[in-house]
């Protein structure tokens, strides 16, 4: 089994480089959906903290540890589609 971790000693650049870019974009990622949430009424996101870009805040630990060995990674951010509102698209 190839694992990402081995990428680590073969090429340490593209290691970093890699490790950077993934956890860069997932936190982007998942802090335009609580921020979209937001816009749209729904405050559990922001109650919760997520309206972050900390990695440890929107990854956990578990993702990142996954990411480190398997370079498998995600993020979650709670989301409560019963209380979003109808915007349109032009309001500010």
């Amino acid at each position: 089994m190839n694992l990402f971790i081995s990428v680590l000693w073969e090429n340490p650049q593209f290691f970093f480089y890699s490790l950077f870019c993934v956890i860069f974009s997932v936190c982007l990622h998942e802090y335009a959906h609580a921020r979209t949430a937001y816009a749209f009424g729904d405050t559990t996101a922001a109650d919760a903290g997520y309206l972050t870009l900390n990695p440890l805040r929107v990854m956990g630990w578990t993702a990142i540890f996954a990411f480190l060995i398997l370079g498998i990674a995600w993020g979650a951010v709670p989301v409560n589609t019963q209380v979003l509102k109808q915007r349109s698209k032009y309001a500010p």
